[in-house]
């Protein structure tokens, strides 16, 4: 079974696990179309959800036209967290 990195703090690096993987690891994506959502077992499905809703957020603005690549995104993500957590992030979005 996967489980999502817990102590990154990085939007880069969440949106890197999400779409290309992670050390060698599947990407997120990839484990969604091939598994659904039997991969997230226990609390893993709670933590996918909230670092869904950052994914969400890119790709919204960028087909919005807010942003002109998910990298701009990124960035504004970043300013907007500041000192705090991703886990923050992910809860006030």
């Amino acid at each position: 079974m996967y489980k999502l990195v817990r102590g990154s703090n990085s939007v880069f690096q969440l949106w890197t696990e999400w779409v290309f993987g992670l050390a060698g690891g599947p990407a997120v994506e990839a484990l969604d179309r091939c598994w659904g959502a039997r991969w997230r077992t226990g609390s893993e499905g709670m933590f996918y959800s909230r670092r869904r809703r950052v994914i969400n957020d890119i790709r919204r603005r960028v087909e919005d036209g807010t942003a002109r690549d998910e990298r701009q995104v990124i960035d504004q993500l970043e300013q907007v967290r500041g000192p705090h957590s991703l886990d923050w992030l992910c809860k006030n979005l």
